[in-house]
């Protein structure tokens, strides 16, 4: 019955019952025409800004970029401070450091000056045990340490070399005494007899060699019970020594000769090889001669580089031995 022609195939599977059962799986399509007025009207609300809001928008954008710019100078500006105080401790770190420094030096120094003073008030002093107890070798010694930077006394040396003369602190004073104390009244030197030309010999050579220094290299046996001192004497030639020793009348040429001298000699240090002789009397215990001798023309030779320029400074007062040769007070 149901294969007939007016009914298909699968008729049941089709059938009204079936089909009504089917649930749609989609919603269904809005009207187009909905959305479009939806659309348009969410549309209509979305003007163009206007030229108040512009400038508005505009002038915030400035303001947030002047605040940005203020923020990064102040950020600059902090830290050239924090750059500048740094820079200003440092410089008064080095500051102190060079004040403390200095003042380090100055106590320095003022230490090393009271030790040289406390020095000088040794070398002021007399001599603990007695002059007459001491041996020839000592003697000689000490005569040596206390001359050893010249005789430079502040009064005439007739007045020192008076009996009567009071006791003073003066360190010309103790080398008069000592020298009085360990020579005979006549001892006979290289300016003459006497200590007081002995003594004024030694200061007309201090007088002219103003850097004057002494020093024992050692002490002989010399002949007849004699003692030979070996010492080296060190001067500083200055001008005001050149000048003292320039003659003063001279020809044109020597004149010149003495410049070139001059140029050659001023500021150098002169060593000389000084030979000291004590002529010893066991009598009466105290020494009867005292000579020395001096080798300057090897020095003279060395910086002026010519016999003949050696030769003309040592027939000057430049010469040590000038003063005992012409007696020149």
């Amino acid at each position: 019955m149901h294969d007939s022609l007016l009914y298909p195939p699968n008729s049941r599977q089709l059938s009204d019952s079936v089909i009504g059962q089917v649930v749609a799986r989609h919603t269904a399509p809005t009207s187009r025409a909905e959305d479009t007025v939806l659309n348009f009207s969410n549309q209509s609300h979305r003007l163009p800004p206007t030229v108040e809001q512009t400038r508005q928008v505009q002038s915030e954008n400035d303001s947030l970029s002047a605040a940005i710019l203020r923020g990064n100078s102040r950020t600059t500006a902090a830290k050239a401070l924090a750059l500048h105080r740094q820079i200003r401790r440092k410089t008064q770190q080095r500051y102190r450091k060079k004040l403390l420094d200095k003042r380090l030096t100055l106590e320095g120094d003022v230490r090393q000056l009271q030790a040289q003073i406390q020095q000088l008030k040794v070398l002021r002093d007399t001599p603990q045990r007695p002059i007459d107890k001491m041996a020839k070798w000592s003697m000689v010694i000490e005569y040596v340490r206390l001359f050893r930077n010249g005789f430079r006394p502040s009064e005439p040396v007739s007045e020192l070399c008076r009996g009567s003369a009071p006791s003073s602190s003066d360190i010309a004073y103790t080398q008069t005494r000592f020298i009085q104390s360990i020579m005979a009244p006549d001892v006979r030197t290289n300016a003459g007899y006497g200590v007081e030309a002995d003594l004024e010999e030694w200061r007309i050579i201090s007088l002219h060699h103003v850097d004057l220094s002494y020093n024992l290299a050692c002490l002989e046996r010399g002949p007849e019970d004699s003692v030979v001192a070996h010492v080296t004497a060190t001067t500083l030639v200055t001008a005001n020594m050149l000048r003292r020793a320039l003659p003063r009348h001279v020809t044109d040429e020597k004149r010149d000769e003495w410049a070139a001298i001059s140029a050659k000699l001023v500021g150098q240090k002169l060593e000389v090889s000084t030979t000291l002789y004590f002529g010893w009397d066991r009598e009466i215990s105290r020494f009867i001669s005292t000579s020395y001798e001096s080798d300057m023309l090897t020095p003279l030779v060395r910086l002026l580089g010519s016999l003949e320029y050696a030769s003309c400074a040592l027939s000057s007062p430049l010469n040590v031995h000038h003063w005992s040769s012409n007696q020149c007070h």
